[in-house]
């Protein structure tokens, strides 16, 4: 039997629909947000603003007392509470305590995070594995992931070393050899997916450009806003 939870909207207010294979019911509660988690069984809701989890239930999982939540990624779920962010599992149990100002989302076992208006990542244990160092800092991809200092604009590993770096004050961009770094951690299927195009929307570097696959030379490097095409 199927069960999932989605909402509709009455003026200002959220009612959930709660749906176990083919009865639907509405909730008893109203609510002034929710936000789906990635899950089916359970939805973020927001009252006396102030975010918690239900079940397909309508009983709380998580209490109202979080300042803002995020979805699961990887089997992690980031909140907010008393003006930082740590993260929960699963089963909705803390366990990496808030501590940071800022995060983001787990991807190939990194987050990155945010500690006095500087990026670095942890790993899946909580521990600081890439120390605070950048003033903007993507996901990881392909082990790969976007970052900035005030001299340097790139790509770093896993590490926190870049691997391909421009000047930051320095509007022109090149290509390094694929086979040095980008595709060696790309699994042929994707290099010669005719939809490539995707990897530069997932890789996408907001403040100063795209990092680019080029398909026809197999070669990666980074665009800087306003340059190339």
């Amino acid at each position: 039997m199927s069960e999932y939870i989605s909402y509709e909207k009455l003026g200002n207010n959220y009612k959930l629909i709660l749906t176990k294979g083919y009865k639907l019911t509405k909730s008893k509660e109203t609510y002034e947000n929710v936000k789906y988690l990635g899950v089916n069984n359970f939805i973020a809701v927001c009252k006396d603003k102030k975010w918690g989890v239900v079940d397909i239930n309508e009983r709380f999982v998580v209490k109202p007392q979080l300042d803002d939540i995020k979805e699961f990624s990887e089997g992690f779920l980031a909140f907010k509470q008393n003006g930082k962010w740590g993260f929960m599992d699963k089963n909705f149990k803390v366990v990496i305590k808030p501590q940071f100002d800022k995060v983001e989302n787990f991807s190939e076992g990194y987050a990155a995070v945010n500690r006095s208006g500087l990026w670095g990542y942890i790993n899946s244990s909580g521990k600081l594995v890439i120390k605070p160092q950048f003033s903007l800092a993507g996901t990881f991809f392909a082990k790969l992931a976007t970052a900035s200092t005030k001299d340097y604009v790139g790509l770093i590993d896993t590490k926190g070393s870049f691997v391909l770096k421009f000047s930051a004050k320095n509007s022109n961009y090149s290509f390094v050899d694929n086979e040095s770094y980008k595709f060696r951690f790309m699994p042929s299927y994707a290099r010669n997916s005719t939809d490539f195009m995707i990897y530069m929307s997932l890789l996408m570097f907001p403040k100063f450009g795209y990092v680019v696959i080029d398909k026809k030379s197999n070669k990666v490097g980074l665009v800087l806003r306003g340059q190339g095409k």
